[in-house]
């Protein structure tokens, strides 16, 4: 691999949530530990229910997110990651990813993942820091997503509740 080409994958994998902070040398090791995939237009990368035994970078092209009935739940657009909390949890695939053009991914095998955690302890430690960062995160996210539903929810509740004692009303005047 050219060094031009080195550089700028270290600089796509220092973007990733989960390898942030873990420095350039570091993330040279993630880098070497990774392969290179092309996927050609409707090439399917992994497949709901399957075993998450890799982790992926979209590097360029673009991927759809399909529910296990096929409908499009999201769109992955250059430098995201895909599949890294399912190869962490070891949980199966909650979802198929297609690619919807030809697009080139770094993968990143768990058995390999797993013997850089081992070796390398200032890696392992950054990565735990950043997932428990991300989940919280995460976590707060849904937590404020669920308040501000259930707020509407209630909203609704009181429109409903007024709209019934309203049509009650009318019905015991026209009668």
């Amino acid at each position: 691999m050219s060094n031009a080409k080195t550089q700028a994958l270290l600089k796509v994998v220092e973007l990733i949530p989960m390898f942030s902070s873990v420095g350039q040398e570091n993330a040279a090791r993630v880098v070497r530990a990774c392969e290179v995939q092309h996927l050609d237009d409707g090439a399917i990368l992994c497949r709901v229910r399957e075993p998450s035994d890799a982790f992926y970078i979209l590097l360029s092209g673009g991927l759809t997110v399909l529910s296990e009935s096929g409908v499009d739940l999201a769109q992955i657009e250059p430098v995201a990651p895909v599949g890294e909390m399912g190869m962490l949890t070891t949980q199966p695939r909650s979802a198929t990813v297609r690619a919807h053009q030809r697009s080139t991914v770094l993968s990143l095998r768990k058995a390999v993942f797993e013997g850089l955690m081992r070796k390398h302890l200032a890696i392992s430690r950054q990565v735990h820091q950043n997932v428990l960062t991300i989940l919280t995160a995460r976590l707060v996210d849904s937590q404020q997503n669920h308040d501000t539903q259930l707020k509407s929810l209630q909203s609704l509740r009181r429109r409903l509740e007024a709209a019934r004692a309203e049509f009650a009303s009318l019905l015991r005047t026209d009668g």
